[in-house]
């Protein structure tokens, strides 16, 4: 069930049964020790890591202070960096860093500038093809980028902006000539997720007024306008909860 659909499950989530030989968990899952519970290792592969991670057919994307390692997986489940992605949107992305099965794109925003960055993995999703890099200057000075997300069919990426709750839903139908579509959204927005084919958005808001982690709020928007391309289009809040870790 999905966005509306089944009934909603409300009690916590059943504790898992590891295989044997499996790491057990002891307290907190994954927080304390090497946890792998019916996971089996295949492979690794050295890559910076800062914090982004995406993924398409059977390639990742890592970023790092730097630059994003690009690795594929063979059937065998052994990884190979193929190049590094080295174009200003892709140093050091934060959280924005996100890949579309639908359009075959990969877009990232600079955590240190405004910079919004795409490209085409439908050629080879192990040699990405630079697409297009847009500036997204807000109407404050501290507009940088931070987290983001795609329309379900991959043609609009909302960037947000961490520091101003700011959001640009940008136009990447054509990615070689990206568009903003609006910046006008009754929410802002740390990070964001867009469902229900690009009409519905969930935002988890900041306080921009006092910049503090844990206080905000998690708002559910309508998006209709946005994914219609409309003159003038705005994304409108159908309803919003506040609670302590808000952000």
């Amino acid at each position: 069930p999905f966005e509306g659909e089944g009934e909603p499950w409300m009690g916590p989530a059943p504790r898992a049964t590891c295989a044997e030989g499996d790491s057990k968990d002891g307290t907190i899952s994954g927080l304390s020790e090497d946890l792998r519970c019916n996971l089996e290792l295949l492979g690794e592969v050295a890559a910076p890591h800062f914090l982004s991670l995406a993924w398409h057919k059977e390639c990742a994307y890592v970023n790092g202070p730097d630059g994003t390692t690009v690795i594929q997986v063979a059937a065998d489940g052994k990884p190979t960096v193929t190049t590094t992605l080295t174009e200003v949107g892709f140093r050091s992305n934060w959280e924005s860093m996100k890949a579309n099965s639908m359009s075959g794109l990969l877009a990232g925003y600079e955590a240190n500038g405004s910079l919004l960055t795409t490209y085409d993995l439908n050629t080879d999703c192990a040699k990405p093809e630079l697409a297009s890099s847009l500036r997204l200057d807000g109407a404050l000075s501290a507009s940088i980028g931070h987290a983001g997300s795609f329309s379900p069919d991959g043609t609009i990426y909302y960037a947000s902006s961490m520091y101003t709750g700011e959001i640009f839903a940008v136009d990447l139908a054509s990615p070689k000539a990206p568009k903003l579509i609006t910046t006008e959204f009754e929410a802002g927005a740390h990070d964001l997720f867009i469902g229900k084919n690009g009409t519905r958005g969930y935002f988890a808001v900041p306080d921009v007024v006092t910049q503090a982690l844990g206080v905000g709020s998690f708002a559910i928007m309508d998006l209709s306008q946005v994914q219609a391309r409309a003159a003038g289009a705005k994304g409108t809040k159908i309803s919003e909860l506040t609670w302590q870790d808000g952000s």
